[in-house]
């Protein structure tokens, strides 16, 4: 699966995938365009948002 549309969409995708198929952990693959962007955008907006809509 890949993420798609804004970045500011990425957490509900990835809350509806986590709650939808249970799942613990999730491996996300990174762009060779901006690799740590992409890295630094998922850890410091999109997971913390993640844990927040899963509880």
């Amino acid at each position: 699966m890949a993420l798609e549309g804004a970045p500011g969409s990425w957490s509900e995708q990835l809350a509806r995938i986590a709650t939808g198929l249970r799942f613990s952990t999730m491996l996300v693959g990174v762009p060779s365009e901006d690799p740590v962007g992409f890295v630094r955008r998922l850890g410091e907006d999109v997971a913390p948002r993640v844990r927040e809509l899963i509880g």
